[in-house]
């Protein structure tokens, strides 16, 4: 294969890779706009804010957990199985500790709110959180590989 030719494909697969995140992060936002109007129906103004203020929480514990490894992950010239390997344990513990530490605090973050119905809201969040992270070294995997159409499916 030519470089020109090379460049061309390359070219093709990063706008089909272009198109294909569109997607994915349309519906991703699509479906947490309907969640988030739904929720906001169903639920009362102050649950529905309360709710909101925890989600600042999670969203801590996710950026704790994935802390630029995927990037460095995806970006790394080389990458052996034994990478993706210590990448999902790294991972996994991490993640742990995440949820380990948004449940040990469930009490403390519901007190900060003056509502101990957060305490079970705060804990079960935290297992989505962990749970939320189970795929992601397949999920870098695919970024790796170009593989866009498959992740906005998925």
């Amino acid at each position: 294969m030519t470089k020109e030719a090379s460049s061309e494909n390359l070219h093709r697969q990063a706008r089909k890779g272009w198109v294909w995140g569109a997607v994915e992060q349309f519906a991703q936002r699509g479906l947490a706009m309907v969640v988030s109007l739904v929720l906001a129906r169903m639920l009362a103004p102050e649950s529905f804010g309360l709710i909101a203020s925890v989600s600042i929480f999670l969203t801590a514990a996710q950026q704790l957990i994935d802390g630029g490894i995927g990037s460095r992950i995806v970006q790394k010239k080389e990458i052996l199985e034994e990478d993706y390997i210590a990448f999902f344990w790294c991972n996994a513990g991490m993640s742990l500790l995440a949820c380990g530490a948004l449940v040990i605090f469930a009490g403390k973050i519901a007190a900060f709110y003056s509502n101990p119905q957060l305490h079970s809201v705060v804990t079960v969040m935290a297992v989505v959180v962990f749970l939320m992270n189970a795929g992601r070294v397949q999920e870098l995997q695919l970024v790796r590989h170009l593989r866009f159409k498959t992740i906005s499916l998925v």
